[in-house]
């Protein structure tokens, strides 16, 4: 049986949308080519794949370079300071030079791993993902543009799907372009990663449906998210924020709640915090929305409502079906809002997420209202209040996902 090598962003985070996106590549690459095998990588090779069979793993490429666990929030001072000041930059110089070594060779023992199991795969696949960015250059350059160099040089065909691209700092351009260059083909997931990928000299970068689109709700989903939406007991507003830095995003964003809050008191409407991502500490969403909220005053509180249960892929969409309004700094969750047809509000933390975001939104065929969280206080009102209007009178085509799947048909049956 043949094998085939599925590279995830976040494999065993807990992230729903990026998981998402690597069920639905191994989903439809199994439909392409029958029931291969599947070698996929995780931060210590010990994800489990959430249970899918035919699956085994490798520990991430870089796996020393990641940065300090999630949530993992050191009380001394000087240790802070230091993970800011050097932490990114020492990562980055450490991966180039890796990168740089093993395309010369010798090999190290993991990278030998890698480079043996793509000499016997039948192709490379990296599935959804936003990580071509300074955030994630260990991962999205570095390693990704290392694995696809081996692939092409070893003869294997490469496919990279549905991809955020940049914001990139010139630093990694160089690899970063090589990357994509070498791939056979190059999925994108908005027009803005298109043009960044043409102007790296990336010839024909495909615009996709974001794979965690092909999450369809089963009817079973359905009726569990409508349960759920009717112990509300009014209609509401679902929510999802994240904080990427506490100290720095958590004024901004429990602001932000308190705007939401009282945008809802005022309309009779509830407000459901939904999260889309259950990882540790600073990467769990109910653990970072219940702190927010803890903040304010129990007035203020009382129009909020969380979720104990965790929440998969499919349900968190259907769920979402029913919100007279999603706001969410979370990209994914305004991709579900958007692939059920709802209008959507979006939060961003930074230029990168304001880039994802935008790009969801006009995925779905919506006016964009996406407002930076550190401005949000007079632009917050007037996008929600101009969104409700929109979902009042105007439904959304929604996102469909099947163009991607039709992509990786192809590009199967052509290697």
């Amino acid at each position: 049986m043949s094998t085939w090598i599925v590279i995830g962003s976040a494999n065993g985070s807990g992230n729903l949308g990026d998981e998402a996106m690597w069920h639905a590549a191994v989903r439809e690459l199994r439909r392409a080519a029958g029931d291969v095998e599947i070698l996929t990588d995780s931060p210590d090779g010990s994800w489990g794949a959430d249970g899918v069979p035919g699956v085994s793993e490798l520990p991430y490429l870089y796996t020393t370079l990641q940065p300090f666990p999630a949530g993992e929030r050191s009380r001394i001072a000087a240790v802070r300071l230091a993970a800011k000041i050097l932490g990114r930059p020492i990562r980055w110089a450490a991966a180039r030079r890796r990168y740089t070594r093993a395309l010369r060779g010798p090999r190290g023992r993991l990278q030998q791993q890698w480079y043996d199991a793509i000499r016997t795969s039948s192709g490379v696949i990296v599935s959804g993902a936003g990580a071509i960015t300074d955030r994630y250059a260990v991962n999205g350059v570095y390693a990704w543009s290392l694995l696809i160099h081996w692939a092409r040089e070893l003869g294997r065909p490469v496919a990279v799907l549905g991809q955020g691209v940049g914001p990139l700092s010139p630093r990694h351009i160089d690899v970063a372009s090589a990357g994509l260059k070498a791939a056979d083909f190059v999925g994108v997931r908005d027009e803005r990663s298109a043009d960044v990928a043409r102007s790296w000299g990336v010839t024909e970068p495909v615009v996709q449906p974001d794979w965690a689109t092909l999450a369809v709700p089963s009817d079973d989903d359905r009726r569990r998210a409508a349960a759920l939406a009717d112990d509300v007991g009014a209609p509401f507003l679902a929510v999802c924020v994240h904080t990427v830095n506490a100290e720095s995003h958590d004024r901004d964003l429990r602001r932000a709640l308190d705007s939401i809050g009282a945008f809802a008191r005022e309309r009779g409407l509830r407000v459901l915090l939904v999260p889309n991502m259950h990882g540790q500490g600073a990467n769990s969403d109910q653990a970072t929305m219940r702190r927010l909220l803890a903040g304010l005053s129990p007035e203020r509180r009382t129009v909020f409502q969380t979720i104990d249960e965790r929440l998969n892929a499919r349900l968190t969409r259907a769920l979402l079906s029913h919100a007279e309004l999603v706001v969410a700094s979370r990209y994914h969750s305004l991709v579900f809002a958007g692939a059920e047809g709802r209008w959507t509000v979006g939060l961003a933390l930074d230029d990168y997420w304001s880039q994802k975001l935008l790009g969801a939104q006009r995925a779905s065929g919506q006016r964009t209202h996406v407002v930076n969280v550190r401005d949000a206080s007079g632009d917050l009102e007037r996008h929600l209040t101009e969104a409700l209007a929109s979902a009042a009178t105007q439904k959304l085509s929604g996102i469909d996902g099947s163009a991607a799947a039709e992509d990786l048909r192809r590009f199967v049956s052509a290697s």
